[in-house]
């Protein structure tokens, strides 16, 4: 790994941790594809009860549906179909 990989992982962790920090339990995200929405969504592991709008289901949003992370609960009624 050459030091500005590095540097770039350490600066999307600081960023991530951040932005979880934000978030509270029951938000509803919409999130994008990379490296940067990925770390985002890792460090959301302990939150409860979040929504998710989105046309693409990511591996990292895969894992937090089944960790009960992502439950859709919050969300306010839209007519929207979920399917899990």
């Amino acid at each position: 790994m050459t030091e500005e990989v590095g540097d770039a992982a350490e600066l999307d962790k600081a960023i991530a941790e951040h932005v979880a920090g934000l978030v509270p339990d029951g938000a509803t995200l919409q999130v994008g594809i990379g490296s940067l929405p990925a770390v985002v969504l890792r460090h959301l592991r302990g939150h409860r009860d979040l929504g998710v709008h989105s046309g693409m289901i990511t591996d990292e949003i895969a894992e937090l549906i089944e960790a009960g992370v992502i439950t859709g609960r919050a969300r306010a009624p839209t007519g929207a179909v979920s399917r899990c």
